[in-house]
């Protein structure tokens, strides 16, 4: 696991590279990571963020192409919708739009950063939009975390 210190480099080291999830192949199943969901969902991938970074404040938030449209997440159709991580209110981690869809190279954007906040805007759409995902509270073994910061992801803005 990682100290308690952590930055945009470190989670792009950690979480930018297949190797690093233990992914298996089952005949039948497909790739699984390994506590047994599915390796091809952006919201599985987001849900191992947060199983792998349990010492740090992780929510997986995410958004419907319906209520997101103008987002390029949206328009280029990465599906239905998407979700992923949001490490220490900081860093957006998304593992799954380089490593499954190969549609982003830069997986680790900070929040703090005034170009990777335009990049996120961009990509991702606005804040507003965001919303938290349920499957990550109730998967095996995640607890809702204290979580007062989250309201800013629902606030208009």
């Amino acid at each position: 696991m990682f100290d308690k210190m952590i930055n945009k480099e470190i989670l792009e080291a950690q979480f930018g590279n297949d190797d690093n999830y233990d992914i298996r192949f089952e005949e039948n199943y497909g790739s699984l990571f390994p506590d047994g969901t599915s390796a091809v969902f952006c919201t599985n991938y987001a849900i191992q963020v947060q199983r792998l970074l349990p010492d740090h404040h992780v929510i997986v938030v995410g958004f419907s192409n319906e209520d997101n449209p103008d987002c390029d997440a949206a328009k280029e159709n990465w599906g239905d919708g998407h979700d992923f991580a949001i490490v220490d209110d900081r860093y957006l981690v998304d593992p799954w739009a380089r490593l499954v869809e190969a549609v982003r190279d830069q997986i680790v954007y900070d929040l703090e950063d005034a170009d990777d906040l335009l990049l996120v805007e961009k990509i991702y759409g606005p804040r507003k939009n965001w919303k938290m995902v349920k499957e990550a509270i109730d998967s095996e073994n995640i607890t809702e975390k204290p979580n007062a910061s989250f309201d800013l992801w629902n606030e208009p803005g």
